[in-house]
């Protein structure tokens, strides 16, 4: 009989990708700089992808139709009647 715990598959992924591709001394500081750029490009890369072919379409044929605005007023702050001073 085993005494290691039973972990969670996925829990072990992570430790799995640090285990074989940064970690062992392997690549060393550059390679796990190299890994992280590379998963950061990734990541913005997908984030990116997924705004431009499903959010914009999905938010073209579904959302409502944006209200028309009249424009700002602007007032002046002080009200020059009774602002005045003097005789």
């Amino acid at each position: 009989m085993s005494t290691e715990p039973t972990a969670d598959p996925a829990e072990a992924r992570p430790t799995l990708i640090t285990r074989l591709y940064i970690g062992g001394r392997q690549f060393g500081p550059l390679g796990w700089l190299g890994f992280a750029g590379l998963s950061l490009i990734v990541a913005i890369a997908a984030a990116a992808a997924i705004y431009r072919w499903v959010d914009e379409p999905l938010m073209r044929r579904f959302a409502g139709r944006r209200a028309v605005r009249p424009p700002a007023t602007t007032r002046d702050p002080v009200d020059r009647v009774t602002a005045s001073v003097g005789p």
